[in-house]
């Protein structure tokens, strides 16, 4: 089952959530585009909404920032 938010983003949008929650500027090198590349990436939760009654809950903002604390705190932990 896929879980995750039924929204497209942009793998661009995706840097600029990242950046912001660790606050550094991503270096990014653009190239031609790979034919396997995906330009925008969502999850199809329709089975996980049939099967489980599952809502998405947390925008990826809160999500990326949630996760960018836990691997900060589980760093400092090693």
């Amino acid at each position: 089952i896929n879980l995750g938010n039924s929204h497209p983003e942009t793998t661009r949008r995706l840097i600029e959530v990242i950046e912001q929650s660790v606050g550094r500027q991503a270096i990014i090198e653009c190239r031609p585009p790979h034919p396997a590349d995906a330009e925008n990436t969502y999850a199809d939760i329709s089975k996980a909404q049939h099967l489980l009654g599952y809502q998405p809950s947390t925008r990826l903002e809160q999500g990326i920032a949630q996760y960018v604390t836990w691997l900060r705190s589980a760093s400092a932990e090693v």
